[in-house]
Order: C-alpha cells, then structure tokens, then sequence
C-alpha cells in the first residue's frame, strides 16, 4: 500500500507539474461547453442532457488518459520497470485515472449546469452514475493506454481499440444517467448493478493482460 500511494502521488505530481495542464483541460471543456449551449440553447430533452455529458465526459478522459501515457517513454519504461512490480504499475495507473476522471467529472457536472442550465433530479444517482463510469474508464484506457504508448503514442491506436470496447459501458451509464434526470431512480437499480459488474469485469481482464505485456 506504501508504494501503491507513492506511485499515485509520483502520476499526479508529474501530471500537473505546470499549471499549463490543469489550464488545457479547462480551457477544452469551457471551449466544448460553451459551443454546446450556443447549439442547443438551453432546450434540451433528458436524452439529449444525457448524452451530450457523457460524449464530453468520455472525450475529456481519453484525453487526460492520453496525456498522462504520452511521456511513457523507453526510459520512463526501463525505469518503472526496475523499480515497480507490474500489479503496483497497473493498480497505480487505474487508482490515478479513476481519481483523475472523477474529479474532472465533477468539474464538469457544475460547467455543464452553468451554461446548459440544471435538468437532474437525483444528483445521487448521478454521481454514482459518474464515479462507475469513472472505474471503468480508468480501468480499461489504463491498458489501452500503455498499449499505445509503445507505438510511440499513437493517440489514434488508443482510441480506434477504446471505443469497441467502451460501448457497453456507456450504454448503461446512458441509461443510468437518464433515469437520474428524470428521477426514476427506482428503475435503475439493475443498471447500477450492470454498470459495477462490469467494471470488476473489465479491472480483473486488464490486471491479468496487463502481466502479458508488461515485459515488453
């Protein structure tokens, strides 16, 4: 546990060493926001809502996810390599991504509010919605993710073999998200249940792939 929090405080402290990251991921969802409340202008259905969220939310984790791989050089490789096992660099990197996509998801939910106006009615379900989708992302571009970056980081490779696979996960975050929103929350019991299954599902598959690899 001592080395899985140092590797998560190394991924953050690297991550955000200049402020010029937390700006871009800013700058991005201000940018995407505002074009979607000049479109929409503020006449969305609960489908819509949901969507729209979900589609900025996934582009922003991909990539931040991107942009954390980016710098998995050969060196940074040979180094983690040597000094991490392979279950505390997975775990790391998952426990990091999970962290990393919640947080942004909830900047998200306040922007998203501000300029598309408010349409939840069950902000728990929401955000439980949000922080389900937030393991399977990270879980799932964790591999993916160190995939690319040994094609010298081909960002189209991480998306072209992420999306397939990220289908089924938001799927049920979209239905989830908009029983939230319309405050069916009775109804969604077997979505929850769907969504973390599959996130076991996808955090087991990706520790035991990610030991096939990891020598290369």
């Amino acid at each position: 546990m001592k080395h899985l929090f140092f590797f998560v405080k190394k991924e953050f402290t690297l991550d955000f060493r200049q402020s010029t990251s937390i700006a871009s991921i800013l700058a991005y969802l201000l940018s995407v926001l505002f074009s979607v409340s000049l479109l929409f202008k503020n006449k969305h259905t609960a489908v819509s809502y949901s969507s729209v969220f979900l589609i900025i939310f996934l582009f922003t984790s991909i990539l931040s996810s991107y942009r954390n791989f980016i710098r998995e050089n050969s060196d940074n490789g040979l180094f983690n390599y040597i000094m991490y096992s392979p279950f505390i660099y997975v775990v790391g990197k998952m426990v990091y991504l999970i962290v990393l996509n919640f947080i942004v998801g909830l900047l998200l939910i306040g922007l998203f509010i501000m300029f598309n106006g408010n349409l939840i009615e069950d902000y728990l379900l929401f955000i439980l919605n949000l922080f389900g989708l937030s393991v399977g992302l990270g879980a799932l571009l964790t591999l993916v993710g160190y995939m690319s970056s040994k094609t010298d980081g081909n960002f189209a490779l991480m998306s072209i073999m992420s999306f397939p696979l990220l289908l089924p996960l938001m799927i049920i975050s979209a239905k989830l998200s908009v029983a939230a929103i319309q405050g069916i929350s009775a109804m969604a019991g077997k979505y929850v249940v769907s969504l973390f299954s599959m996130d076991v599902i996808i955090i087991s598959l990706s520790v035991i792939l990610f030991q096939q690899i990891w020598t290369e």
